[in-house]
């Protein structure tokens, strides 16, 4: 399966780089093919090495943390969906294993330099990026990046190596103030959210990651993998549901019909406004045009603006479904600009939008309860339904002021330390915030994963079929899968 009779490493591209940023040491190693064997690569490769190399105990936020990012076989191929990427560390904000995917391209670009995983260890005394191509590696002073969004970042190493064609994984303020959920952001919008990545290359003064290569992947029977990569686009490329058209929005209406859409905190799982903040509303007012990730041929991507008025946002890719519940059902907006807004901070400072929803809607409901005063969050109401009140809190907790210091911490710190039995409403599995589907009206797979199955917390990633599997209300072209429909009883 991955070492043919002729010694050959099909599907990888056979080597580890490996850098210590306090020793500013540059090492490559080979893949070990006895964990390939029993992992394939991915997170659970990353995983043991987390698991063997880490000391117990450690501070997430100290240099002895490690980051991995992580491909798989399939990475960087003609396979349908095979640009993603998984970075992997021990988490600041759960304090266990932490995962977060993000697509684009950074992923296939890592394998085209040459190797199957990055391993990022210690920690620089000044800001540092780090710049890869092929063997050419090096680490670089990012003094006078430091402190640039996101957006500025990509733009000003894009033209500083001086190639479009690379790939950028960064972080922005949220990242460099140690905000426990924030994001490591690839090639401007394309966000590793989930779990804190963000604040673990801050606490490394890693401002970003640049790589590109001209390295191929060869298979080891290339006449049958393009078949079987060329059926399999064919296949995804006809059963979009709905994805091309209206991207993951797209599913917002159809959730809030399902009672499966979160709002108010997790008190309700239907909108009654939802139809303002849908896909089609979107893309009827706001949609530029369509993005997708390396060898995609569904384009689920948003590219969206907000050209004037008092939420006025520039162009960006965004609106993405959990991003519009969090940042705008869970707190009750009505309309799409302010969310949109809200959503373009998130990444252009680089915080997770679904964690940022939650601790902003776990707010309002603490206010409303009386456990925070106006004293608590310097004279700003919390109220359900105010855009503005939510995009200045979500100002504070970017630029971690005031109450927003607290509520950088995450929803599980915050209520800790509110106290007087916020922790009741602080909705969260392990310490991460819980996604954008309900499990009251998805799945008891779900919900079971919430809890206990996932080991990084609540995630909506890795159990997704299986939940959709039991979700025997909404027809989603499983039959394609191999999977019985309707699933039995």
């Amino acid at each position: 399966m991955i070492e043919m009779g002729d010694g050959k490493l099909y599907g990888y591209a056979g080597k580890i780089l490996r850098i210590d940023l306090s020793k500013g040491k540059i090492v490559k190693e080979d893949t070990r093919i006895e964990l390939l064997k029993l992992y394939l690569g991915g997170t659970g490769y990353a995983a043991r090495i987390l698991w063997d190399e880490l000391e117990k105990g450690i501070d997430p936020l100290s240099p002895q943390n490690k980051l991995i990012a992580s491909t798989g076989p399939l990475t960087g191929t003609l396979t349908p969906s095979s640009g993603s990427v998984e970075f992997c560390f021990k988490s600041p904000l759960t304090g266990i294993f932490g995962q977060a995917r993000a697509g684009g391209r950074f992923g296939p670009k890592l394998k085209f330099a040459g190797y199957d995983f990055l391993i990022i260890e210690g920690a620089a005394e000044k800001p540092v990026y780090i710049n890869i191509y092929n063997d050419d590696v090096e680490i670089r002073d990012a003094s006078r990046i430091w402190g640039k969004t996101v957006h500025e970042t990509c733009k000003i190493l894009f033209e500083e190596v001086g190639d479009p064609d690379a790939s950028i994984a960064c972080i922005g303020p949220g990242g460099e103030r140690l905000i426990r959920f924030a994001s490591i952001m690839v090639d401007y919008d394309r966000a590793a959210g989930r779990c804190g990545g963000g604040a673990v290359m801050g606490s490394k003064k890693l401002k970003a990651i640049v790589v590109n290569g001209d390295r191929s992947i060869e298979a080891a029977r290339p006449d049958e993998f393009y078949e079987a990569a060329k059926e399999a686009l064919e296949v995804v490329g006809r059963k979009r549901m709905d994805l091309g058209r209206l991207g993951t929005i797209g599913g917002l209406t159809r959730l809030n019909e399902s009672g499966a859409l979160p709002a108010k905190n997790f008190q309700t799982c239907y909108y009654e406004y939802a139809e303002n903040l849908s896909g089609e509303e979107l893309a009827r007012k706001y949609l530029i045009k369509r993005r997708a990730c390396f060898s995609c041929p569904i384009g689920c991507g948003r590219y969206v603006a907000v050209p004037s008025g008092p939420y006025a946002t520039p162009p960006h890719e965004g609106a993405e479904y959990e991003t519009t519940d969090m940042l705008g059902v869970q707190p009750l907006l009505r309309e799409l600009e302010p969310v949109i807004r809200a959503g373009y901070l998130c990444n252009t400072y680089g915080i997770d939008t679904i964690s940022a929803g939650n601790v902003i809607a776990f707010a309002i409901e603490a206010f409303e309860k009386g456990l925070i005063s106006e004293e608590d969050t310097g004279g700003l109401k919390l109220r359900w339904g105010d855009p503005e009140a939510c995009l200045k809190l979500l100002e504070m907790i970017i630029e971690r002021r005031g109450i927003g210091d607290l509520l950088a911490e995450g929803v599980r710190r915050a209520a800790e330390k509110i106290g007087r039995g916020a922790e009741d409403f602080a909705c969260h599995g392990k310490g991460l915030e819980i996604p954008a589907h309900d499990t009251r009206g998805t799945s008891k797979n779900l919900a079971i994963q919430y809890a206990i199955g996932n080991p990084r917390g609540a995630c909506h990633i890795e159990p997704a079929w299986a939940a959709l599997w039991d979700f025997s209300r909404i027809e989603m072209e499983l039959r394609e899968l191999g999977l019985p429909w309707p699933p039995p009883e």
